[in-house]
């Protein structure tokens, strides 16, 4: 085998290489960010079905305005990490053109495979960058999510409590009223000596 083989046999694996990369971010990597957008968004639209039925009999406070900005803003983040991750880069050549005008000489077959490990690892690397950016997305979301949990169950809590101990008040206040109230025994007492009198 002359050099130029060599050459181009190894060029060759080295574009199979970047391009098994470039098909494992495009084909598991990218889709499974997509899927754990998806489940946060879930989960902040669960947390928002649970408050509408358990708020009702709670009165509004401050907390719960917290509550809901904190799930606005996690969805926000995660609709704009999913218009993110629309975007890839897929590599290859799909400029005919530039195949035609390669001279036809010994370096013709290493010339076009330079190009494609180029334009694979450029898409490798734009890809990359755009995982990262939508995993900035998702952390943010993350912790928003976190601190909405966080108000949910503090505002579930603080209620309970709140209901608990007027319930207790209430049973220490009825006893009291009753043995407040007036007992007239004077026209009952005033009617027996009465009649033991008339006896």
């Amino acid at each position: 085998m002359s050099k130029t083989t060599y050459y181009e046999h190894n060029l060759k694996l080295h574009q199979e290489s970047k391009r098994n990369i470039l098909n494992i971010i495009l084909s598991t990597s990218m889709p499974h960010q997509v899927h754990n957008i998806k489940t946060i968004l879930w989960m902040n639209l669960l947390f928002i079905g649970l408050s509408s039925q358990i708020f009702k009999n709670i009165e509004l406070n401050y907390f719960h305005v917290l509550f809901y900005s904190f799930i606005a803003l996690s969805i926000i983040l995660m609709i704009v990490a999913l218009l993110k991750n629309r975007y890839k880069w897929y590599g290859g050549y799909d400029d005919i053109n530039y195949a035609h005008d390669i001279y036809d000489n010994k370096f013709s077959k290493s010339d076009m495979l330079g190009t494609l490990l180029k334009n694979d690892d450029i898409a490798i690397k734009e890809n990359r960058k755009i995982m990262k950016n939508t995993a900035w997305y998702m952390n943010y979301a993350l912790k928003s999510t976190f601190v909405a949990f966080l108000l949910f169950v503090s505002i579930i809590a603080y209620s309970a409590s709140q209901t608990k101990g007027g319930n207790e008040i209430m049973a220490e206040e009825k006893p009291v009223k009753q043995s407040e109230q007036p007992v007239n025994t004077t026209g009952s007492d005033a009617e027996a000596s009465e009649r033991s009198m008339k006896k």
